[in-house]
């Protein structure tokens, strides 16, 4: 076995794993999946997760919300709760239209987008507790990404297609022939020129916006033996990870999509099963990843 990029190996989830979320404070995140359960985690106790709290369904994103000290969980056929991050109890809810959220991302103070099946996008205000639905795609919509400066967001799904739209979800343009079928990530780059994406094709693409305003394909490569479910920017550093249905991690360089790293179980321990996504911990250097094998792992890239 190579040097021990693997930090540690959070278990305890009795189905697989879909959802990450860095927590608050340094070292803290929390996870959840197929069983409901939503579970806070400390980096340095790897064996004394919390649960925060049970949800009627299967979990496929969270969120979090310093500003309320909330944590959003999206909840097949319920909608979305709201957990306090102190007590775990759920502050507020808002119905979710009996449809599968599979994405939320903030959009500015107290408010969120989720995208959804059939071609659902929630738009949130926790302000007024309320919720917008738009009818924004065909097929599920299973990847989201925010401009900088909330300049708009980009989003793709089962339909093949990236879409477009400004901040209001007004403007629209679409993006086609990239990928062969489902998008499943998409991670907008510091500059707003740039954006990652990658799908069940397994190829991750690089697309670059023209002064014209148009988007073009600046460079893709077939990164992974199987579908690529997330796709994520370092926070600071020219770094992006990907992970997959092929049970690996892998690190790139985000400027020419260069493969700096593979992170693998017969190497490093890594994953048994499919790895769904991807987070990088706050105020630190590691990524954090969950599985289909019911399990979170914490990765130290450099080692």
């Amino acid at each position: 076995m190579e040097d021990a990029a693997l930090v540690s190996r959070f278990t305890g989830h009795k189905e697989p794993v879909y959802a990450l979320a860095s927590g608050l404070r340094k070292g803290q995140f929390f996870s959840a999946g197929g069983d409901g359960w939503v579970v806070a985690w400390d980096l340095e106790k790897p064996t004394e997760g919390r649960l925060l709290a049970r949800m009627s369904g299967t979990v496929y994103a969270l969120c979090l919300i310093p500003e309320f000290n909330l944590l959003a969980v999206s909840v097949n056929k319920d909608g979305f709760h709201f957990l306090d991050l102190d007590s775990g109890k759920v502050a507020f809810s808002i119905a979710g239209a009996e449809s599968n959220w599979f994405r939320m991302e903030k959009t500015g103070l107290g408010s969120l987008l989720a995208m959804g099946s059939s071609g659902r996008l929630a738009m949130l205000d926790l302000n007024e507790r309320s919720v917008q639905f738009l009818q924004a795609g065909s097929g599920d919509l299973r990847a989201l990404t925010i401009f900088p400066d909330n300049a708009g967001f980009a989003f793709g799904g089962s339909d093949s297609f990236i879409r477009l739209f400004d901040q209001d979800a007004q403007s629209r343009s679409l993006i086609s022939d990239t990928h062969l079928n489902t998008i499943f990530g998409l991670a907008a780059y510091p500059d707003g020129r740039h954006f990652v994406s990658c799908g069940r094709d397994a190829k991750l693409i690089l697309h670059e916006r023209q002064d014209s305003g148009e988007w073009t394909m600046k460079k893709a490569v077939p990164a992974h033996l199987f579908g690529i479910h997330d796709v994520r920017l370092h926070p600071e550093k020219p770094l992006l990870a990907t992970c997959s249905m092929d049970k690996t991690v892998k690190i790139w360089d985000a400027i020419d999509l260069r493969l700096l790293r593979v992170l693998d179980r017969a190497r490093h321990g890594g994953h048994g099963h499919s790895v769904n996504q991807l987070c990088w911990l706050a105020e630190s250097d590691l990524l954090l990843s969950c599985s289909d094998d019911r399990s979170v792992s914490a990765w130290n890239i450099y080692r």
